[in-house]
């Protein structure tokens, strides 16, 4: 069966798709399937409740290695085709997959790949799409497809996300003490090969943790990025044949068969990182108990055999690790750790579009385009690639734009990093809000460079008294920072918003893209700054550099730099108009606004509705 495959980032992403295929003609006779990882289709409660994706997918496995599998929900064939079939009958997003999976006391996860073969539609999350090994194992085929994928501009951050790497010196640490164990108990029936490929194994581990340990750092590896040939060199690991030692890896399954002696260390290592609990040894060392160790150390192996071109390798050392006031999803290192960081996309991608029938790389933010196509598609854009795009859906008499470029009491409102949290322009801002907050009805949502400078005017407004001031005239709720706490201030926000209400939410967060704000939700959208990334990160300075040398150079690294924070910019803006009768405020907070190489980057659709340019 040809199939349209449907990607997105999220799941409520796919299931707002679902939902709009249902509104359509044939949205009651198309057959679509919702695929996804275990964590999201997984009805068993003692597999559901753990808390990582690995997690999940090596208990869900345990408990079918068993000779009669022990999850309840596999009991019969039958009852999981019948499941199939059930979801194929009517259009069904993953939640809904998921809860009728439960009802039956039936496996949702593998009904799904079942009913795969007969699909027309398939719905599916950015990463199983661009992993070929997942593909492969679900039996997703991208020939005679028509593959569309939303948000597109998300693309070459999930690339790097699913391709990039980190090996810390915990999972060092246990893998040495799982090949000790292993290497003990089976030291009399060890053939000379497999002594010696063990032995090539421990050298370079034992080189990867004497390096972590080291007080005195390397600067030729921690001050810059550099290539794995250039690690190999200064670790002096140059002799050591990687290919053979991946070669046999992969032969003798060394990942699974230590997967046994992890329990045994993992107390000890532990002790030595300093880390207690199960939470812990899951978030900060990288190691879990479902998970051998070695299997990180061989991913990240595969890195290091690479040709230099993809990607390189940066050094991260506690307290040095790139600032989250920047990145609010990088969390500050530990433990020392080598973090491969993929530089080139395109390398990743060309699997999908070798494979698919055709491609379709769609969203609201994508221009401009070549910013993508530089990630995605290389230096080389096909001649078989065009480009459409439309107008938005919304009259330009339903969007008001205005650049508040000075506060109400005339002073010049500049964000920048060095100026942002000095009491003037805290004080400044908190007046723009509050004239703001007296003239907008309903929900207002105000968006912010990071989550740092959110606590800090907060704190601020508090001393000054213009938090109490907001308070009186608006509910005020604001993003938190744990994933799990999003729906529940959603939900809240949401009850209140018809009276007045007053979100606070960052920039590049969990807000700023995938949720609507549509109506009385947000009558106004507040971006305060401009969120130019940390130009001193060594991989933002990377990229850049790899795109000024580029031989058919199609953006230059300055530009790169710049549409990245107008991208975040645009993104945040949008979360406003939802739909052609919708109507809303944008309020553009900061001097710079006046600038024409920042009003230029701003969607038409939105300048249309400025009432007066700068």
């Amino acid at each position: 069966v040809r199939k349209i495959i449907y990607a997105a980032r999220t799941h409520s992403q796919l299931s707002q798709f679902v939902g709009e295929l249902r509104r359509t003609a044939w949205g009651d006779h198309v057959r679509v399937v919702a695929l996804g990882g275990r964590k999201a289709l997984c009805g068993n409660a003692a597999v559901a409740r753990l808390k990582s994706e690995a997690a999940v997918n090596e208990a869900c496995l345990d408990l079918q290695k068993a000779k009669s599998c022990n999850c309840p929900l596999l009991a019969s064939k039958d009852t999981v085709d019948t499941l199939a079939m059930h979801t194929l009958a009517s259009v069904t997003d993953i939640e809904q997959a998921s809860q009728l999976g439960k009802a039956s006391q039936t496996c949702a996860y593998y009904a799904s790949r079942t009913a795969l073969a007969a699909a027309e539609v398939v719905v599916l999350p950015y990463s199983m799409l661009l992993s070929p090994q997942t593909r492969s194992a679900v039996g997703l085929s991208l020939k005679e497809s028509l593959v569309i994928v939303d948000e597109a501009h998300n693309l070459p951050e999930a690339l790097r996300s699913l391709h990039s790497c980190s090996l810390s010196l915990p999972v060092v640490m246990a893998s040495l003490e799982q090949l000790a164990l292993c290497t003990t108990k089976y030291a009399s029936r060890l053939a000379g090969r497999n002594i010696y490929y063990l032995g090539q194994i421990r050298k370079v581990l034992v080189t990867f943790r004497k390096h972590f340990e080291c007080t005195t750092p390397n600067h030729k590896l921690e001050e810059r990025m550099v290539s794995p040939g250039e690690l190999l060199i200064e670790l002096k690991l140059d002799s050591v044949n990687l290919f053979k030692i991946l070669r046999y890896l992969e032969r003798s399954r060394l990942a699974q068969k230590l997967l046994g002696f992890t329990s045994l260390v993992s107390t000890e290592v532990q002790a030595k990182t300093g880390d207690e609990g199960d939470d812990a040894q899951e978030t900060t060392t990288g190691i879990s108990k479902h998970v051998s160790a070695m299997s990180l150390v061989q991913n990240f192996l595969e890195k290091l055999s690479l040709t230099g071109q993809e990607g390189k390798i940066v050094t991260d050392r506690p307290g040095i690790s790139p600032n989250p006031d920047h990145n609010p999803r990088v969390r500050q290192r530990q433990h020392p750790a080598f973090r491969y960081v993929l530089l080139q996309p395109a390398v990743f991608f060309e699997n999908v579009l070798t494979e698919a029938h055709a491609l379709a790389l769609v969203g609201g933010t994508l221009r401009p385009f070549v910013h993508v196509a530089a990630e995605l598609l290389g230096n080389q854009i096909s001649s078989s690639f065009a480009a459409f795009s439309c107008d938005h859906v919304v009259s330009p008499n339903n969007v008001l734009l205005q650049c508040h470029l000075k506060g109400p009491t005339g002073k010049s409102l500049d964000f920048r990093h060095q100026q942002r949290k000095t009491a003037t322009a805290c004080n400044e801002l908190g007046a723009t809000l509050l004239h703001l907050c007296r003239s907008v009805p309903s929900g207002m949502v105000v968006f912010l460079p990071s989550y740092s400078y959110e606590a800090h005017l907060v704190q601020h407004w508090k001393r000054s008294g213009i938090w109490n001031d907001l308070q009186k005239i608006k509910s005020i709720y604001r993003e938190p920072k744990q994933s799990s706490q999003l729906d529940t201030t959603l939900q809240a926000y949401s009850r209140d918003a018809l009276k007045g209400a007053l979100l606070f939410s960052v920039i590049g967060g969990k807000m700023s893209e995938g949720i609507n704000f549509s109506n009385d939700m947000a009558r106004c959208v507040v971006v305060v700054g401009l969120p130019y990334p940390d130009i001193t990160d060594p991989e933002l300075l990377e990229k850049m550099a790899m795109m000024d040398r580029a031989p058919d150079k199609t953006i230059s690294g300055r530009a790169y730099y710049q549409n990245l924070c107008m991208r975040a910019v645009n993104q945040s803006v949008g979360r406003a108009i939802r739909h052609a009768d919708d109507y809303a405020a944008v309020v553009l907070c900061d001097q710079r606004y006046s600038e024409e190489r920042i009003w230029s980057a701003l969607p038409g659709w939105l300048k249309r509705g400025s009432r007066a340019s700068p």
